[in-house]
């Protein structure tokens, strides 16, 4: 099959919106002056706000499936790869074998110190249940599960299963958790209702006990080497 990289259908608007907000907040932290690279450039509505406040922003297009991904070494100074890792094939082995290699791409791409921003769809969520797969979760352990979304075909991992495929190099700083309160009509979209759950999908993000329902896990990312000066910002 044609291999596959990200979605280009959102499954609900105002939630669309919504996961990108939550998204933008959480990336902003890490890229004052920073030299961004972002793999895949799924999220487009992340760069004019990362140009306003970073020292560059390079958009790299995700290589076809068999093909490498290639970046300058040890480059930048936060690396995002979003909305895509989860897109990468039509079945699990060859999904999950290409996220752990770009995984270890990104990672050489990185200075040592810099932080990468990646995401991961929860089976534990609402969203999971809907597609058949929130009581398989101890089951997906022994791998990951695909199923056809609207969006194409989407690879559900658990956390412990996705960070067993991280390089040595890589360690868990943060895990937030988006779109918390997930539904196929979008419980967001609901007037009155609709101004209630956003806030509480805002303050619920951070939470250890209700992020781990959440549909999207966002895992911030950072290289354990020695870390080295950022480059001061131009001008």
């Amino acid at each position: 099959p044609p291999p596959v990289h990200a979605p280009s259908v959102p499954e609900s608007g105002r939630a669309h919106d919504l996961v990108t907000r939550l998204t933008c907040e959480i990336v902003l932290r890490h890229a004052t002056g920073a030299r961004v690279l972002d793999v895949g450039g799924a999220m487009p509505g992340l760069h004019e706000p990362l140009r306003a406040r970073a020292a560059s922003l390079q958009v790299v297009p995700l290589p076809p499936l068999g093909e490498p991904l290639t970046l300058p070494e040890a480059g930048a100074d936060l690396v995002l790869c979003l909305h895509t890792l989860p897109y990468l094939a039509s079945r699990a082995a060859p999904s999950e074998a290409r996220a752990g290699e770009l995984l270890h791409a990104m990672a050489a791409g990185l200075r040592p110190g810099g932080t990468l921003l990646v995401d991961l769809d929860n089976p534990q969520s609402l969203r999971g249940a809907y597609y058949g797969v929130r009581h398989l979760a101890r089951a997906m352990e022994a791998g990951p599960l695909v199923v056809d979304t609207p969006a194409g075909p989407d690879r559900f991992d658990t956390l412990h299963r996705f960070v067993s495929l991280l390089p040595e190099n890589l360690d868990l700083e943060e895990l937030h958790g988006l779109h918390l309160l997930w539904s196929p009509r979008d419980l967001l979209a609901t007037a009155g209702m609709g101004r209630v759950l956003e806030a509480i999908e805002w303050r619920a993000r951070a939470l250890p006990i209700v992020r781990r329902f959440a549909a999207h896990l966002l895992l911030t990312l950072r290289r354990t080497d020695v870390a080295v000066p950022r480059l001061a910002p131009a001008g």
